[in-house]
Formats: C-alpha cells, sequence, structure tokens
C-alpha cells in the first residue's frame, strides 16, 4: 500500500504517563491536525491506575466518561460506537490518535474496527498508545510493524519527543518523495509513449492527470507538500528515454505549482482545489499565448484574430481571438474542476490505494545532454524538423500571410520566429539536466535530498551520495 500511515507506538508500565506525553505532543504542536481521542483519568491514585477515565475528544465531537472500575471494568459502549462513527469518515492529512489499546482490541473488541479499517484511508501518521503487555500479541494481529517505539520505561519524555518529531517530519519527505517517484514513473512512461506515437491532445490529458495524482497525495498530506512534488517529478524527468525532457521537466513543475498555488494561499478544501483546477486551464493557454507572442510577435495575434472573426461569422457570430480564447479556456477549466471534484471526493484516491508500494525497476538511463554549443545547436535544428513541430510553425506563418502581415514583412517575420526559435531550443539543449538532478540530490537543502533518494527507491534506481 503507499497510502498507509507512519505508525509511531507509544508503550511503557501503568501510570509512566503515556497519555500525558501524547497530549504534550499536541500541545507543542509535534503533532499537528490530531484526530482521535486520549483518555486522561480523572481520579488517578498514587500509586497504580484510575477508577475513571474520560474521552478527550481531537477534532471529533465525541465526550464523556469513557470507563470506571468498581471491582470490574464498565465501558461506556455508546460513546465508543459515535466515536466509530465519526473516525470512519475521511479526514484529509490528519494524525490519527488513539489511547489504551489493550486485551479489548487485540480480542477484535473495543476500537479494533479503526485498526483494520483505516489502512486505505487519509490519516497521514498514527499515534497509538500500547499497553506494553500486549505490544507484540498487537502487532501480530494487525499486521502493524511500527517506524517508531518510544518506551517511556526506558526514554526519557524529552528524548521522545524530540524523537516522534523526526520521525514525523522525516517520513513526510519520504513519502513527498515516494509520490513524485511514482507521478514521475507515469510522466516517464506514459508521457513517453504518448509522445512516441504522437497522439494529439497529449499535453492536456497528462496536465489533468498530475492534476488528479496531487489532489490524491494532498488527500493524504493535507495538501502540504505540493510543490515539492511537482519539483521532483519535473527533475525525475530526466530519466526519459524519449526525447530531450526541458521543455516537459518546465511543464511539470509549472503546472503543478500553478495548481497548488490557491491551496498554499487559502489552504487545503474544495475551494481551493477548485480554483487550482480552473487556474491551471487558464494558465496554460496564456502561457502558449505568451510563447506565440514570443516567437511571432503582435501579427501572430492579429492573424488568427482575423481568423476567428471569418470562422465564426459562418454561425452568425463575430467572435475574436480572445473570445474564443476564452470560451476554450471557461471550457476547459470547467473539465478541469470536475476532475478535480470527482478526485476531492476520493474515487481515484481508492485506485491509487491499490498500488502495491514497492519498487518499480526502470532501465533507461538520465538524458545525457552535450554542454558543447555546436551540439547543442544541431540538436536545436533535428527538433526544429521534426514534422509535429514544423507542421504548427508552417501552418501559423500561412495563417499570418493569408490574415495578418503585408507581404512585404513576410520574410522579417520568418526570419525572427526562426531565430528565436532555434535559440530557444538551443538553450535548453545546453542544460546539463544530469547535472541538474545531481546538484539537488545532493544538496540537502529543505530535505529535498531525502525526497529524492525515496523517489529513486521506487524507480528502482540506485541513489548514490
Amino acid at each position: 500500500m503507499i497510502f498507509h500511515p507512519v505508525y509511531i507506538i507509544i508503550t511503557g508500565s501503568v501510570s509512566r504517563g503515556k497519555t500525558t506525553f501524547v497530549k504534550n505532543l499536541i500541545d507543542e504542536g509535534v503533532i499537528t491536525k490530531p484526530r482521535g481521542f486520549l483518555f486522561p483519568a480523572t481520579d488517578r491514585t498514587e500509586h497504580g491506575p484510575a477508577s475513571t477515565y474520560s474521552l478527550l475528544p481531537f477534532n471529533i465531537k465525541s465526550s464523556g466518561i469513557w470507563a470506571t472500575y468498581d471491582g470490574t471494568w464498565s465501558f461506556n459502549d455508546d460513546l465508543r460506537l459515535r466515536c466509530l462513527s465519526e473516525l470512519a469518515v475521511p479526514s484529509d492529512g490528519h494524525t490519527l490518535i488513539m489511547d489504551d489499546i489493550g486485551p479489548q482490541e487485540c480480542e477484535g473488541k473495543g476500537f479494533s474496527d479503526i485498526l483494520t479499517g483505516f489502512e486505505t484511508s487519509y490519516y497521514e501518521n498514527a499515534i497509538l498508545i500500547v499497553k506494553k503487555r500486549k505490544l507484540n500479541e498487537f502487532k501480530q494481529k494487525f499486521g502493524i510493524e511500527p517506524h517508531l517505539i518510544i518506551d517511556l520505561d526506558e526514554t526519557d519524555p524529552a528524548d521522545g519527543s524530540r524523537a516522534v518529531s523526526e520521525a514525523l517530519s522525516h517520513h513526510r519527505l519520504r513519502r513527498i518523495g515516494i509520490f513524485s517517484g511514482y507521478s514521475a514513473i507515469t510522466e516517464i512512461g506514459l508521457g513517453s509513449l504518448l509522445h512516441l506515437y504522437r497522439i494529439p491532445l497529449k499535453g492536456q490529458f497528462l496536465s489533468t492527470l498530475q492534476m488528479i495524482m496531487l489532489i490524491c497525495y494532498g488527500k493524504v498530506l493535507g495538501g502540504k507538500g505540493l510543490f515539492r512534488i511537482s519539483f521532483i517529478t519535473a527533475i525525475l524527468k530526466v530519466f526519459s528515454p524519449m526525447h530531450n525532457p526541458i521543455k516537459p521537466m518546465f511543464f511539470i513543475w509549472l503546472q503543478g505549482s500553478i495548481f497548488a498555488l490557491p491551496i498554499a494561499i487559502v489552504g487545503w478544501n474544495l475551494f481551493s482545489v477548485l480554483m487550482g483546477a480552473i487556474l491551471l486551464g487558464g494558465a496554460i493557454t496564456g502561457i502558449s499565448l505568451l510563447m506565440n507572442w514570443l516567437t511571432f510577435g503582435q501579427v501572430w495575434f492579429d492573424a488568427f484574430n482575423n481568423l476567428s472573426m471569418k470562422i465564426t461569422a459562418f454561425f452568425g457570430m463575430k467572435l475574436g481571438l480572445f473570445a474564443v480564447i476564452l470560451i476554450l479556456t471557461g471550457f476547459r477549466g470547467a473539465v478541469n474542476a470536475i476532475f478535480a471534484f470527482v478526485s476531492w471526493r476520493g474515487v481515484f484516491l481508492r485506485r491509487f490505494s491499490s498500488l502495491p508500494g514497492k519498487k518499480l525497476p526502470l532501465t533507461s538511463t538520465p538524458h545525457r545532454t552535450k554542454t558543447t554549443w555546436k551540439t547543442s545547436l544541431m540538436g536545436a535544428f533535428r527538433q526544429f524538423f521534426k514534422p509535429t513541430f514544423a507542421i504548427f510553425w508552417l501552418l501559423s506563418l500561412l495563417v499570418i500571410l493569408l490574415f495578418g502581415a503585408k507581404s512585404t514583412d513576410m520574410w522579417f517575420i520568418v526570419l525572427r520566429a526562426f531565430i528565436i526559435t532555434i535559440a530557444v531550443f538551443t538553450i535548453a539543449g545546453k542544460i546539463n539536466v544530469t547535472k541538474l538532478m545531481s546538484r539537488f540530490d545532493k544538496s540537502g537543502k529543505h530535505g529535498l535530498s531525502t525526497s529524492i533518494k525515496a523517489s529513486c527507491d521506487i524507480l528502482g534506481l540506485k541513489n548514490k551520495d
């Protein structure tokens, strides 16, 4: 499973302060977005367990007396059922908190339903307080292999707090890397295949797929780390075997960043996700217009505006280029918003949750761009004369000739467009993407090294320091 939580178990003998330890982690901000419950004692005795325990809720509504002891223990079953019902509702990016896991859970009673049911849900982490005498039985019954065990009989609370903080931070960085690795597999495999067979609208399809995957990741991470996932995925595009990856690397990073921007500003909610989806649909169109303006100049807009008005006149309308662009952009934004809403509802997450979480060996090697200007220039000419690009370039010039510029200006327009296009391709080809990846991998800044190593592990690559 690639969406399982990070398990941290807190244990220790009776009256060692396990519940207090976890509550302090929450109060100090070590655990963010807690969801679940603790059972603080209401009448703690000096040398033993209390006789009454209440339920302290975190981001759930249920509360009350949980357990009382009067010769035998009695538990509030109505409260248990209410808690189970609330915790069964997905809540993005939270840390599951459970207290006093012991004999009842090991017998399939108590709160055991949570432990068997939330494996594929949206919890990023799980902090579980387990009775020490039942620890081995608990791990065996539920098949849980904790990432960290804090035994308060052997660990000072301050040291334990630091260990939990470091573990949560480290595993978030690793999870970001794992998600980036799966996105890279999609971009390298499916993206290169679509490029090989020159499938129309492949860019729009891959952009929408990237958005869907980011929403699935955001459901687990609470909307955090999406910029970093987009960046690392773009870096890993270096392993694409089909072509110079600089252009797709740029667009992978840009598209992901555009989508993540409203989420970073407003927070992780349906509104920001829909805004990101709509913004993504319009921004890519804007970038395309900018590139055409840089290549051909204002005459490109004039020519296509005239063409647009002539075509729409056949349908009883006379819409200019920008009106048509607004309509098409609005349509694309609406399609993105529909996919974003479906993704937000968790439909695609359930599909991704079935992935095995194992290494997916990648046999290709990084695209090694030559660093000399001569080889970069030769590569630019090869890209320029590729049929798909050459046809688009010539069609643009044909529209300019027929609907825009005067014939006396045409040679200048052709020369300008040719020089700018070759210059852009040459500069892109001069970038050594292998060194670029290596530099970010070894920098270790902001946890990039940890995340990239996790990505390389998913790709089945050996990451050498």
